[in-house]
């Protein structure tokens, strides 16, 4: 792919909602990137085995540091980033801020999404039609999606299905901070509707909106707010994300802008 010329996409700011982002992760960690961690997020980062999975999680760390940092007008290595009662990244309270934030990362792409004061989950994932998905059917999906799984006719029909179910529930438990201690066949994603609202089973937060789109050939990503009303602005393939109106340097990746969702459901 050429290296195309960017042009800036301001994203509305949103009184309820989320902006999101996708972002490419290099072959190894940047030393802008590393830079920004904390002595102990480098040591974690070190850690991993390979150096793509250093990379992904050097360069997410980063990203979400900046754009935080943005959004609170402070240098982004002063922002402290705690890990939640279930483990979720958070931020910490001493900013007295009720921005939530979530990251995730796959193959080459990372999508990255923050939300001025609802809780936001999101997911990304690169297509692996070798990786056993039908075998997994029957211990993630709930009915409404397994039977839409069977009821697709090609492998590569099912495969793009399974991601668009699977990346809906991660963005929905991870926005709930459960994680994979939910019974994911509870709750059934195989479509979402046209206001893009469902329900899940939580007292607390029972209505997300969700948004999932394709941010290139081989991946799927989608991105959830607690709140019916929310509006959520993508930007796949973001070299700026732009929070309340101001830019938020990520990294470049070629492709294309998109201003709007393009849904695949």
């Amino acid at each position: 792919m050429s290296l195309l010329s960017w042009q800036p996409l301001v994203l509305e700011p949103v009184s309820h909602g989320a902006v999101a982002g996708v972002i490419h992760v290099p072959p190894a960690p940047h030393a802008a990137d590393l830079a920004l961690l904390t002595g102990e997020e480098r040591a974690r980062a070190a850690r991993f085995a390979f150096i793509r999975d250093q990379a992904a999680f050097v360069t997410t760390r980063a990203a979400i540091r900046r754009a935080l940092g943005r959004a609170l007008s402070c240098p982004p290595e002063s922002v402290e980033i705690l890990a939640g009662t279930t483990g979720r990244p958070v931020l910490s309270p001493s900013h007295g801020s009720a921005l939530d934030f979530n990251v995730s990362h796959s193959g080459s792409l990372a999508l990255i999404a923050l939300s001025p004061d609802r809780l936001v989950g999101a997911d990304i994932e690169c297509h692996a039609p070798d990786r056993g998905l039908r075998e997994l059917v029957p211990q993630v999906m709930g009915e409404g999606e397994r039977a839409l799984l069977d009821a697709q006719e090609s492998d590569a029909a099912f495969c793009h299905e399974f991601y668009a179910c699977w990346t809906r529930k991660e963005a929905l438990v991870k926005g709930l901070g459960v994680g994979i201690s939910a019974d994911l066949t509870s709750f059934d994603v195989p479509r979402v509707p046209v206001d893009g609202v469902v329900t899940v089973p939580s007292e607390v937060h029972p209505l997300w909106r969700i948004v999932t789109v394709e941010p290139a050939p081989g991946f799927t990503a989608s991105v959830a707010v607690a709140d019916a009303h929310s509006v959520i602005a993508f930007a796949p393939f973001a070299d700026v994300i732009f929070w309340r109106g101001e830019a938020v340097p990520a990294h470049i990746l070629t492709g294309s802008w998109m201003s709007s969702a393009q849904g695949i459901t």
